[in-house]
């Protein structure tokens, strides 16, 4: 299946909380697709769905580099506790 077939069940499955199996499809298009900033976005959202913030975390710090806005993490610092910041890190 090509990357944005697998990017767009990805997000169906992630919609209905199917977060096992977005993870999943998402990791397919990064496999394809090693810079996909949405995917990477996407991901860290269905990581934290499954109670993975380690890894959700270093998911979105990949798609900030990978988008180019690595500057916009000080917004997203500000929008999360004070205990995940270095977490996130760029």
């Amino acid at each position: 299946m090509g990357a944005q077939a697998l990017f767009n069940l990805g997000n169906l499955q992630r919609q209905c909380g199917e977060f096992e199996s977005a993870v999943e499809c998402y990791e397919g298009v990064l496999a394809q697709a090693p810079g996909h900033w949405r995917a990477l976005l996407s991901l860290s959202v269905a990581l934290i769905g499954l109670g993975r913030e380690d890894a959700a975390a270093k998911a979105l710090r990949r798609a900030f580099k990978a988008s180019g806005a690595a500057h916009d993490l000080l917004f997203v610092e500000c929008m999360l506790p004070s205990a995940k910041l270095e977490q996130i890190r760029v």
